[in-house]
């Protein structure tokens, strides 16, 4: 009988301790920021130092800026409403990066328009604009205009992004915290004015990427169209076309027409990218910076072409991703549909279909049907991703 006891209360405290543990898994609510069934709905978050910062939104505060400690007991002062444009109006703070000790981020006011922050968490809140104010406004288009401020990168200690004023277009900046904001255009400006489209017309940066100690991205000038750029923060910025370029023009295709170099990733100590040419449509590049640029088709050729359907039919190469040395990504062709490829930079480049073929073919869904592989992502020595087959759909593959 007592033996039978002792099972029974071994099993009603193992049970007792399975349910605790339960609860002690369970998600709890950290704190109800618009009260009631009304939705904050907490998003873009971002950690610095042992905080977590947000965008929430509250029928009192509109669309604001919070910082929660969790060192500290939740009440109504944390989560921290760090409350931009005071009143009901939303600030709708976004595009949050981290620099050093310092929160960048893009916010709207009526009185600044939508312009870029720096937020030191080590400083007392002021939302004053002026001497002391943090988050601190850096107002790029003065005045009630926008500078739509977005694209941010961090390269060593510098903050790079493109924005837009109403004297030169949208184009890229570079600003060093180490240095007094000056949005007075000409010596010492910061952030400092890299204008690659002279003038008031645009050069819109886009595909802002860091690349080992430069920027890449692709940008446009009337002579030149959207092409791609190099761009080296340890020289002087010149912006005459030619020797001592910087950011430096790699004219993919010559004259005013637009190439729309874009996805640049890094394999080893080249970038690849997707652009285009009528010669040769949408297809894949392989830049070597060790190299002199020559963009005539052939051999020598940098940024070098790698023609997967050859002739003007675009093969649209898109996904990349690295796995160990080689470079995976999706790219049609009219004999096999949009299949997986697999190109390794330390083999000649061979579009022929069959033994030596580089980029390779993997062909999942034979012939000239798509298998449209998609969702990569490397688990160990492995990559897996999502792909179709007439035989079974839309599947789960693991490709060794």
């Amino acid at each position: 009988m007592k033996k039978h006891f002792k099972n029974l209360l071994l099993l009603c405290l193992m049970a007792l301790s399975f349910t605790a543990h339960k609860v002690m898994a369970q998600a709890s609510l950290l704190r109800d920021l618009n009260t009631g069934s009304q939705n904050s709905t907490p998003q873009n978050f971002i950690v610095l130092g042992t905080k977590l910062y947000f965008q929430a939104n509250t029928a009192a505060n509109g669309s604001e800026f919070y910082e929660y400690d969790p060192a500290v007991a939740v009440s109504g002062t944390n989560p921290k409403l760090i409350d931009i444009e005071t009143g009901t109006n939303s600030s709708s703070p976004q595009n949050f990066i981290v620099l050093g000790t310092k929160l960048y981020f893009r916010a709207a006011t009526v009185a600044n328009g939508q312009e870029w922050y720096e937020y030191d968490p080590a400083s007392a809140m002021n939302t004053t604009v002026g001497v002391g104010q943090n988050p601190k406004l850096i107002d790029i288009n003065i005045g009630t205009g926008n500078s739509d401020a977005n694209g941010f990168r961090v390269l060593g200690t510098k903050l790079y992004f493109s924005a837009f004023s109403q004297s030169n277009g949208y184009e890229l900046y570079e600003y060093d915290p180490t240095f007094a904001v000056n949005t007075m255009l000409g010596a010492g400006q910061n952030p400092k004015l890299i204008d690659i489209n002279v003038g008031v017309d645009a050069s819109a940066p886009q595909n802002i990427t860091v690349w080992f100690s430069k920027l890449c991205f692709f940008a446009y000038t009337a002579a030149s169209g959207f092409e791609f750029y190099e761009f080296d923060p340890t020289m002087a910025v010149n912006t005459t076309v030619g020797i001592g370029q910087n950011p430096k023009l790699i004219d993919i295709r010559t004259g005013s027409d637009d190439s729309f170099p874009n996805k640049f990733i890094t394999l080893g100590t080249k970038l690849y990218f997707q652009a285009f040419t009528p010669a040769n449509g949408e297809e894949l590049y392989e830049y070597d910076p060790a190299v002199a640029v020559n963009t005539t088709v052939g051999v020598g050729q940098n940024p070098k072409l790698i023609d997967i359907n050859t002739g003007g039919n675009f093969s649209n190469p898109v996904n990349f991703i690295v796995l160990g040395t080689k470079l995976y990504f999706q790219a049609n062709t009219s004999l096999n549909g949009i299949e997986l490829y697999e190109y390794d930079p330390a083999v000649a480049v061979n579009t022929t279909v069959g033994v030596g073929q580089n980029p390779k073919l993997i062909d999942i869904n034979i012939g000239s049907s798509y298998s449209t592989p998609v969702n990569f992502i490397v688990l160990g020595t492995k990559l897996y991703f999502q792909a179709f087959s007439q035989s079974n759909g839309f599947e789960l593959y693991e490709y060794d």
